[in-house]
């Protein structure tokens, strides 16, 4: 079990890509596109333009508001339970959430974008409202704070 959780935590640490929480339906969230924006590694988010979602560097990424993302997701794995259901199909794989944080920190929007099934969307869809409903330090792109969305990536492994 300790293996499961030390895996899980540095595949998602490696894999980070952000965080936040409302129970807002799926459909809620907009559209993406995405821009020849120059890639910066770790740094990309697609951010609100007023009509839509577009793909931009940040200046300063929303990082969870509690401290690091290593305490994110040392919270997350915490809490988080293998359903059942995985369990003995023998489930596994990663689990995406798309969420969306505003300019003040605050998730408006989560919703599963990647799923794998047998109780474990519902699991990471819970668990990660939950841990995000403490909030964010905002993203900055060109000196102020914008809305953003993201996806947070929840793994789930029998090894």
């Amino acid at each position: 079990m300790k293996l499961f959780k030390l895996l899980s935590f540095l595949s998602f640490f490696i894999f980070i890509v952000g965080c936040g929480t409302t129970q807002q339906a799926a459909d809620t969230i907009p559209p993406t596109q995405t821009s020849s924006a120059k890639k910066d590694l770790g740094q990309n988010y697609l951010v609100w333009n007023g009509s839509e979602f577009v793909e931009e560097t940040l200046d300063e990424k929303p990082d969870f508001s509690e401290g690091s993302y290593h305490g994110y997701y040392t919270s997350l794995y915490k809490q988080i339970r293998y359903p059942v259901e995985a369990r003995e199909k023998g489930v596994g794989g990663t689990v995406l959430i798309e969420v969306i944080v505003n300019e003040f920190g605050q998730m408006e929007a989560a919703r599963v974008k990647e799923g794998i099934g047998a109780g474990c969307d519902e699991e990471s869809l819970k668990i990660v409202r939950l841990i995000s409903s403490r909030g964010f330090t905002s993203a900055i792109k060109d000196g102020i704070p914008v809305k953003v969305k993201f996806s947070i990536p929840v793994k789930f492994s029998l090894e």
